[in-house]
Formats: C-alpha cells, structure tokens, sequence
C-alpha cells in the first residue's frame, strides 16, 4: 500500500511540474515576443480565380453606346405631360394627355448600308447631293388614337400623335 502511495505522489509531482513547465514557457512567451510566423499558422493564398481582372488595364472599356445609356442619353421612351392645345397642332382644348416622345443618341445603329455612304462621301466619292443620312432616335411604334373634344365642343381624333417604343433608324 505504501508503494502505491509513493508512486501516485510521484506522478502526481511530476503532472504538476509539467503543467507548471508550461506555464512558465506560456509567461516567457508574453515576455519576450517571438516573430509572429514562428507561433501562428498563416492561411494559404485561395488559388487564382480564372478571369479575375488585376488591374485596370484588364478591364473591358464599356462601348460608348453602354457609357451614353449610363448617363440616361441614350435612345429612349420618355413621356411629358401637356395639355392639347400646347401641341402646336391648332387645337384649343384644355384637355390633358400624357405625350410620350422619343429623345437620345443613336451611337452603335449604323447598318452596312449607312457605313458605306458615310466611307464613299469621306473618301471624295460624293455619290450624294447632300450629306449622307445619319442614324436618328425615332418612333417605331404608336399609340393607341386620341380622341378629345375642343373648347368649342367639336370632337377630334389624332392618330400617330404618340409614340409607343422607339429605335434608332
């Protein structure tokens, strides 16, 4: 019995210097600093994702017809509402509508046929009599007809008065 005691004295003598050992390396570590890449473990570098863009230079310029639609000038439906008679068509009417117009550049929309006359009339081969034709926002669908009455109680209708989508033609 005696012997048993003695060795789990023992072990247990040894357990406390153990951990007091460590503790001891623990309190010298908080003293004196090591490098940090001594104690910690650094996480790798994820490996390159394909197509990432380093730099500026590696990115796509956006086309000037992206950069115009960006800044809202782009070919577009836009709407104002006017009274009848400020149309200009004549009428005296203090009815109200909403007018939908087409308003915005056109940059990227020249056809082959376009690019063409453009090359002949600036390289000196002036086919045309005048300029040559240039790409404009305009309506390519309409409204429904308008119908209103004037202040003199006569009932109109106005077709094509409104467009309804627009295209660069």
């Amino acid at each position: 019995l005696f012997s048993f005691i003695f060795i789990s004295v023992v072990v247990l003598v040894l357990h406390l210097k153990l951990i007091l050992f460590q503790f001891f390396i623990l309190y010298l570590y908080f003293l004196f600093p090591t490098p940090h890449s001594a104690f910690t473990h650094r996480p790798k570098r994820s490996p390159k994702r394909r197509g990432f863009l380093r730099n500026k230079m590696d990115r796509k310029r956006p086309s000037r017809d992206e950069r115009e639609k960006s800044k809202g000038r782009a070919c577009a439906l836009r709407q104002v509402q006017l009274k009848v008679s400020d149309l200009g068509l004549g009428y005296r009417s203090q009815e109200e509508l909403i007018f939908s117009y087409c308003s915005g550049v056109c940059m990227n929309s020249l056809t082959n046929y376009d690019k063409i006359l453009t090359g002949l009339a600036s390289n000196g081969k002036n086919i045309l009599r005048s300029s040559p034709p240039t790409v404009c926002c305009r309506p390519v669908e309409y409204d429904d007809d308008l119908s209103f009455l004037d202040d003199n109680l006569i009932y109109h209708t106005m077709k094509r008065h409104s467009a309804r989508k627009c295209g660069c033609v």
